[in-house]
């Protein structure tokens, strides 16, 4: 299964550290996470073996090392 996500950071500058999790949910629980640094602005792309769109729907948030939420949780098409 494709998963991708443009973002932007407010203000146009990411925090100093830019160290961040990209947490994808699914369907009864299933969870993703995976380590990713972020610029001022992008697009994260990943694909999950073995997850199919039955395992869905999706929806993705950003965390920081501690697992703070930095982003509302968006819903996934």
């Amino acid at each position: 299964m494709g998963f991708s996500v443009d973002y932007q950071f407010r203000g146009g500058t990411a925090p100093a550290n830019g160290s961040f999790f990209w947490l994808i949910e699914g369907n009864n629980g299933k969870q993703y996470r995976l380590a990713v640094k972020l610029d001022a602005r992008g697009n994260l792309m990943l694909v999950i073996p073995g997850w199919r769109p039955e395992d869905g729907p999706f929806r993705c948030r950003l965390e920081d090392q501690s697992g703070r939420v930095i982003s509302p949780t968006v819903d996934m098409r």
